[in-house]
């Protein structure tokens, strides 16, 4: 388990796109609350859509 302090609790999540997969995003967005900055997909892995999430700013911590 980890000890961040994620936004979100994990039954404040809700499917938003059902059958596509999942995405990643990174910390910032998930731990800090920041909002999405922009995002890309790449070649859909066997569990994931393919779509990547990043707030756009670089974060050293």
């Amino acid at each position: 388990m980890t000890d961040k302090g994620f936004v979100l609790r994990a039954k404040q999540i809700e499917p938003l796109a059902v059958g596509y997969g999942s995405c990643f995003a990174t910390d910032m967005i998930t731990v800090a609350g920041r909002k999405v900055g922009y995002k890309y997909r790449d070649n859909p892995g066997l569990s994931d859509s393919g779509e990547v999430n990043f707030r756009g700013q670089w974060y050293a911590g």
